[in-house]
């Protein structure tokens, strides 16, 4: 079930192509995956400000159990755990930077103001159809904030949605794309 385990980037994931400046915000995310009759559900936050750069927080039964902020301008991604009060961070050079090809980033900006058009939450959204490593996924991005507003994804044991819910626009606060005091690089970040 390959769907299974990447789910925490299912929605989330489609916003490392859409580090658009200019469209601050706020919001929260639902992630609903069924596999096998079971379903999972992964709960969270979302803030962009201005400059593109993204915080993503991560609720394990209710709890803040981790984030990634990734920052477009210096191409890293900033990984917290919560519990363990440690970070990890990308060099800007490795292969998973959190960013896709600044083509690719174009290219999907471009699409988003051609096609389906549906209305999600109150926002006009485009539809954008892709099949990735076998996985079929759909996303609905607003042209309005360069975001993605919902994303289904299936194979055939597995289905998994992401919605954006409760969306506020404007300017988070710069703290939250920094690493909070007291948080130590991890052991594996060869930081420590």
């Amino acid at each position: 079930m390959h769907l299974r385990k990447s789910s925490l980037f299912v929605g989330p994931w489609a916003l490392k192509f859409l580090n658009a400046p200019g469209h601050p915000l706020a919001a929260r995310y639902l992630v609903v995956w069924v596999a096998g009759g079971k379903r999972d559900e992964l709960r969270g936050q979302i803030w962009r400000d201005s400059q593109g750069r993204l915080r993503q927080e991560l609720e394990i039964a209710g709890v803040a159990a981790g984030a990634f902020i990734s920052d477009p301008a210096t191409r890293t991604v900033i990984a917290l755990s919560h519990p363990n009060r440690e970070y990890l961070m990308s060099r800007p050079d490795s292969p998973y930077g959190g960013f896709a090809p600044r083509a690719r980033q174009l290219r999907v900006l471009q699409e988003i103001h051609e096609g389906e058009r549906r209305l999600i939450n109150g926002l006009e959204c485009v539809k954008r159809h892709e099949i990735t490593r076998g996985i079929e996924i759909q996303t609905w991005i607003s042209p309005t904030l360069a975001f993605a507003i919902r994303e289904q994804a299936a194979e055939p044991d597995c289905e998994a949605t992401c919605e954006v819910l409760d969306i506020v626009p404007g300017e988070p606060d710069a703290t939250l794309f920094e690493v909070p005091s007291g948080y130590r690089p991890s052991a594996q970040s060869g930081q420590a």
